[in-house]
């Protein structure tokens, strides 16, 4: 059971982005064809490639009050990261995560840099722990809305994610990847 929990932990953690600056401070770098704004993507209908990176910005948080079924446990995570048609972003991840199976549904809202959000549902996996308190987690996600300029968006991306977590502490650290396809529908 400790190790599903570290397990949760980990898979809370998800989605967040690898940058040392702060996520709204504004790039240095000059916007390359894998950073253009989402505004200036190709019309409805044709997919865009969306690719990024994460790490873990703060504490996950772990709830599971008396009352939740015995193996339902939730978790709240928030990351920071970089991601083509974002660019730096802010993500928070809320999952509810069986202990009994490692499995997890749940959503992420990513906060891009000047405030426009993309929200996806999610499912992912845990995998079985082959070191102490260190998780690997396989997921979905279907992208289905937002504000600003992702406001009507669709598409869908898989994720992966490898850290460290500290159940007893609430804190976990880890990086991962994700990768997919994003229609503004426009």
């Amino acid at each position: 059971m400790k190790r599903v929990c570290l397990f949760v932990c980990v898979l809370a953690a998800g989605c967040s982005g690898g940058g040392v600056n702060t996520p709204t401070s504004p790039s240095s770098a000059a916007p390359s064809a894998t950073s253009t704004p989402a505004s200036t993507a190709l019309a409805h209908g044709q997919a865009l490639p969306l690719k990024g990176s994460f790490t873990i910005a703060t504490q996950a948080t772990f709830n599971c009050p008396p009352t939740c079924p015995p193996t339902i446990m939730s978790v709240t995570a928030t990351q920071e990261g970089t991601a083509t048609h974002l660019g730096r972003f802010t993500a928070v991840q809320t999952d509810r995560v069986d202990l009994a199976t490692a499995a997890a549904t749940g959503t992420y809202t990513f906060t891009a840099a000047d405030g426009d959000q993309l929200v996806a549902t999610t499912v992912s996996q845990g995998e079985p722990m082959s070191v102490e308190n260190v998780a690997t987690v396989n997921g979905t996600g279907t992208i289905s809305g937002g504000t600003g300029r992702f406001a009507g968006a669709t598409g869908s991306f898989s994720y992966r994610f490898t850290g460290t977590i500290d159940v007893a502490a609430g804190t976990s650290t880890g990086s991962g990847s994700f990768e997919g396809s994003l229609d503004l529908n426009r």
